[in-house]
């Protein structure tokens, strides 16, 4: 489950009511790290949100304060990480080989998405609106979108990108239900009709190319 204070210090106008992640698996081929992709899966991922009524500007001036002392220091890391690429770059390491090796084989897979808003903040008409994705996935392919490692000897990178049934909703007169379940058993969205649908659920697939 999602911590509802996950979003609290980013000074959104919505607040997290509820989230659920089912699975997270990692499958890492740790002998073959430059040559096989390491796949990560995430299955069922439920998202409620609803209005931040609340006073935050207490927190919202910590919050600042740390992002302000974060970024001096990610600019410090950045000036010395710069030098030392400087100083490296005639001879790349052997771990910024791998990163990149690992990176360009990276396969990522999500199975079954629901983010959805509440409204309580109009009691005569209360609304409810969201995002639905059956899939989505990355993977590194060639031209003809046949799925392969990436190594060294290849000149472009291919990256098969897949979205499978997105879409977007607006339900109006909906009331509140903090309670009603998000996913159903197989993954997809619960408690929709095709009329709520304000784009209806569509699918995409694409290769990006990098040199």
């Amino acid at each position: 489950a999602l911590k509802p204070s996950a979003f609290d210090s980013l000074g959104l106008p919505v607040t997290l009511l509820k989230g659920t992640v089912e699975q997270i698996e990692f499958e890492i081929p740790w002998k073959a790290l430059q040559s096989s992709p390491v796949v990560v899966k995430i299955k069922n991922v439920a998202v409620l949100l609803g209005p931040n009524t609340k006073q935050q500007d207490a927190l919202r001036t910590v919050s600042k304060l740390q992002a302000e002392r974060r970024a001096r220091l990610d600019n410090d890391l950045l000036s010395r990480k710069r030098a030392l690429s400087a100083k490296n770059d005639s001879n790349p390491s052997f771990l910024t080989n791998l990163i990149t090796s690992i990176l360009n084989n990276l396969v990522i897979k999500v199975e079954g998405i629901h983010i959805r808003y509440e409204d309580s903040l109009s009691p005569a008409h209360p609304f409810a609106c969201g995002l639905v994705l059956e899939s989505f996935e990355v993977q590194t392919t060639d031209s003809e979108y046949q799925a392969i490692p990436f190594h060294k000897d290849l000149t472009t990178l291919y990256k098969r990108i897949a979205l499978i049934h997105l879409g977007f909703y607006w339900q109006s007169d909906q009331p509140a239900a903090p309670d009603r379940p998000l996913l159903d058993q197989a993954g997809t969205a619960a408690s929709l009709d095709d009329d709520d649908y304000v784009l209806r659920p569509l699918s995409f697939e694409g290769i990006h190319i990098r040199y």
